[in-house]
């Protein structure tokens, strides 16, 4: 009786102590999911990294972006004791990652047969390995790969669903960050346009970019106000910014409805 009931209260603390775990990694992505709503694009890799060596055993950490030429460019580099160490990843596990689209663990990469053909994992001494890709829809913008070099059988399945999640938290985070991002970038050049030009002109332009040098016919005016210079003289500088305001404001209707 005693040892069932041993047995029984092993099972119940174990269960509520992955419940607790199972809280905190919830509390914790719901924190990073606020975060990262209201972060810039080059804050969200250090953000997703600090929920990964919260929750992750590795030693070691990276969080990759490939840039316009396929090439994989480190983002965040972590290290659990502060090593500054090389970058070691092997191009074996992040092409396959990349190419299947899918996360993977590995408890010794020396003798994992998935990798048996893949010299830089032997080069590199890869032991215990986790690696996701980043990717959204079809588009696959990087990795975060995890690792200990030493030790083998660091990571659980828990780990690898976890690290899955946080992927796709970066992936979006990112795309999101950047978009907003080129929607700004997009709003203050427009602002700056509409200074000079109409709202359809500003459009066509911010639309197709720049253009060729080209040849048209086109009209000009030239307009003046009559005696300005003395009368400026005569006027406070409030007045005389909302007397032009007011000569602008009266030309800009005829000008831009004909696209000038």
């Amino acid at each position: 009786g005693s040892i069932s009931r041993s047995l029984s209260e092993q099972k119940d603390a174990g269960t509520t102590s992955e419940l607790g775990r199972v809280n905190l990694v919830l509390r914790s992505l719901s924190g990073l999911a606020k975060t990262l709503i209201s972060t810039t694009p080059e804050e969200v890799p250090d953000r997703v990294m600090d929920a990964v060596f919260e929750h992750i055993p590795g030693d070691r950490g990276f969080l990759m972006l490939y840039d316009d030429k396929r090439n994989l460019k480190p983002k965040v580099v972590r290290y659990r004791n502060n090593d500054d160490g090389q970058i070691t990843i092997s191009k074996t596990i992040a092409d396959k990652v990349t190419k299947d689209r899918v996360a993977i663990l590995t408890s010794d990469a020396q003798v994992d047969p998935r990798f048996s053909k893949g010299e830089s994992v032997w080069f590199h001494g890869i032991r215990s390995a986790l690696c996701a890709p980043l990717w959204k829809g079809d588009d696959v913008i990087g990795i975060i790969h995890v690792d200990s070099p030493i030790q083998t059988k660091t990571f659980s399945t828990e780990d690898l669903e976890l690290l899955s999640v946080l992927s796709n938290y970066a992936a979006i985070a990112i795309q999101q960050a950047n978009l907003n991002q080129k929607i700004q970038e997009e709003k203050a050049s427009r602002e700056r346009l509409e200074k000079y030009f109409s709202p359809n002109v500003a459009n066509r332009i911010l639309s197709e970019g720049e253009q060729e040098v080209q040849e048209v016919e086109v009209s000009v005016l030239f307009a003046d106000i009559v005696g300005f210079t003395q009368l400026a003289e005569q006027m406070r500088p409030q007045s005389v910014a909302e007397l032009l305001n007011e000569f602008f404001s009266r030309m800009e209707e005829p000008i831009f409805q004909h696209e000038g």
